[in-house]
């Protein structure tokens, strides 16, 4: 089975960076449910925000952010399992050297990385054949509909309350995503 992941939001926490940057650079407290959101409800500006996705996507920065909880686990299990799995990301290209650093530290190997770049589609990878998607965002999977027979909203703060696209299946954490893979798996 071909699987497709997005970095950001399934594999690592950028959120949680996001948050700890933003204290430790601008002195500012963000929403933890909205990372362009301060604490007490003014937003952070488009220029800070901007910024701090610099800080976050571009930089060291990025080898800081802790892994979503049971991701590397998850992963590797899938691998054994026989999938081929490919992190889809919209990194910048001058991020993608700490992307790939943090896959190895984090002992998620044997994946393909690949980076679209910021604000390019994923549909154009995706359309490659992939069995399964895996993403945060509700609208990148409606994008990919089309073409990825089986598609998993993976559930954060930020989209707990996001209305599914037809068609797609919320997964709560890796553990439940695993066991929806598993019985596509056993299915084939």
């Amino acid at each position: 089975m071909r699987i497709g992941c997005d970095f950001s939001g399934v594999v690592i926490d950028t959120q949680a960076s996001k948050l700890d940057v933003a204290r430790r650079f601008f002195g500012v407290e963000l929403d933890g449910s909205d990372s362009q959101k301060l604490a007490q409800g003014a937003y952070l500006g488009y220029e800070k925000y901007k910024e701090l996705q610099h800080l976050v996507f571009e930089t060291s920065e990025l080898l800081s952010a802790p892994p979503i909880p049971s991701a590397g686990e998850g992963i590797r299990w899938l691998r054994q399992r026989g999938c081929e799995i490919t992190i889809i990301s919209n990194i910048d290209p001058r991020g993608v050297r700490f992307a790939q650093q943090w896959l190895r530290q984090n002992m998620i190997e044997g994946c393909e990385f690949v980076s679209m770049g910021v604000g390019y589609s994923k549909t154009v990878w995706l359309r490659h054949g992939f069995d399964a998607y895996v993403d945060d965002k509700p609208s990148t999977l409606a994008a990919v509909a089309e073409m990825t027979p089986n598609r998993f909203l993976f559930t954060q703060p930020y989209n707990v309350s996001d209305v599914l696209p037809e068609g797609v299946v919320r997964a709560t954490g890796w553990p439940e995503l695993c066991g929806q893979l598993d019985g596509l798996l056993q299915s084939a």
